[in-house]
């Protein structure tokens, strides 16, 4: 199972996914042509600028997920196959009761 992120971290992810989601739908009203010609000059060209907007924060939330460090994976633990103690170092290590690996 995948470690989950930090609750900021989340937040920060969720809030790109939704921002990407709505650019989307800018992006396809401002490409159609049809779409376009309902709206004035003014807004128009107020939507680009919108859209322009919303591209630099997507890329600098995009930037600060790639900057969060991975999760740690907790290793898998293993019994020593000699003492049998159980799952508290991994496989190739030596087991700290016995000795054995």
């Amino acid at each position: 199972m995948k470690p989950k992120p930090p609750p900021y971290q989340q937040r920060v992810i969720d809030e790109k996914k939704e921002l990407d989601a709505r650019l989307a739908k800018l992006t396809a009203f401002l490409t159609d042509p049809a779409e376009r010609e309902t709206v004035t000059d003014m807004d128009r060209e107020l939507l680009e600028k919108q859209q322009d907007a919303m591209t630099a924060y997507s890329r600098v939330l995009g930037l600060r997920v790639r900057s969060f460090p991975a999760p740690a994976v907790k290793p898998e633990s293993y019994p020593c196959a000699e003492c049998g103690v159980d799952g508290v170092f991994v496989r190739g290590a030596i087991c700290p009761i016995c000795g054995g690996e």
